[in-house]
């Protein structure tokens, strides 16, 4: 009887998911990025996998740090468009990779969602989720071409881009 349930504006788990734009990738020319982007409906995703508690985040700057947030307008797409871009740039073959961590169920269910996502542009989509070293492991090799992965919540705008955009 003396329990209560608190809720907060600002959490600290996020969940990004990030395209290898490596040279080589597929992911490698930007307007295919943005195009597949367009595809990915993350207030859907939260939607389904958070039961609608949590909060999209459409920059590189966490939702925490609200006073360093741009004004950045998420892409949106639709499979027509992505299949045509990809028949311009001569993709013959859309096989892509998305790794993630097993063990978060969050992280297994959105690679499902986003699979099924991108899957009437036809771009299949290999799940190849692992337990979280091999995942990681997997990541810092470059052996993926998306990657859903655990953020770190960090106190500085500067810190939270260094941690994502390191080399």
């Amino acid at each position: 009887s003396n329990i209560e349930i608190a809720t907060s504006e600002t959490a600290l788990n996020y969940t990004k998911l990030t395209f290898n734009s490596a040279p080589g990738k597929f992911f490698e020319d930007p307007e295919i990025r943005a195009a597949v982007a367009g595809l990915i409906d993350t207030e859907a995703i939260i939607g389904a996998v958070l039961q609608g508690n949590g909060v999209q985040g459409t920059s590189p700057v966490i939702p925490a740090l609200t006073d360093y947030q741009p004004d950045v307008q998420q892409h949106e797409s639709d499979a027509e468009e992505v299949k045509a871009l990809l028949a311009d740039k001569g993709v013959t073959n859309a096989n892509i990779v998305l790794t993630c961590d097993q063990g978060n169920a969050n992280h297994a269910k959105s690679a499902q969602l986003v699979r099924d996502m991108l899957a009437p542009a036809d771009i299949n989509v290999d799940i190849k989720c692992a337990e979280r070293a091999t995942s990681l492991t997997a990541a810092k090799a470059g052996e993926f071409d998306l990657y859903i992965h655990k953020l770190n919540q960090q106190t500085s705008a500067s810190s939270n881009l260094f941690l994502q955009f390191e080399p």
